[in-house]
């Protein structure tokens, strides 16, 4: 799975508690990304294939 789709795939999961998603890496096969939830907490969350 390309990391783009695995990001549109967590956005789709978890939309209605995320206020932000801030990319910090994002390639072929890896991505990272900061998710800012509506609690006013973060997330840094990184998924490599």
């Amino acid at each position: 799975m390309l990391a783009t789709d695995r990001l549109f795939e967590v956005i789709e999961k978890f939309g209605e508690s995320l206020q932000r998603v801030v990319p910090v890496e994002l390639d072929d096969e890896t991505i990272q990304v900061v998710l800012y939830l509506n609690d006013g907490t973060n997330l840094m969350v990184k998924d490599a294939d």
